[in-house]
């Protein structure tokens, strides 16, 4: 199991923090409730185009949480590690 609070995470006002790497991130409000969980190739340009950017915000997320995946065998990898959080 993965513990949500020894994630690397940024704020959701500093998305230029996120690396620009591949990943899966997941939208956490202030109580630790995911509210969503995503993959990426590069995070940071992922977070700061998302659709459901207004969503987050409107529903109390305040930081997002990631872990990084190597891109070789990532889709795999990602899909494994994003069941493992749920």
């Amino acid at each position: 199991m993965i513990d949500i609070k020894k994630l690397s995470s940024v704020g959701l006002n500093n998305l230029d923090g996120l690396p620009v790497y591949s990943g899966v991130y997941l939208a956490i409000d202030n109580g630790l409730r995911v509210w969503y969980i995503g993959s990426s190739g590069d995070l940071r340009q992922r977070l700061q185009t998302h659709e459901k950017l207004d969503d987050f915000k409107e529903n109390g997320v305040t930081k997002i949480a990631f872990i990084r995946v190597s891109e070789k065998r990532g889709g795999e990898r990602l899909t494994k590690l994003s069941v493992m959080i749920l």
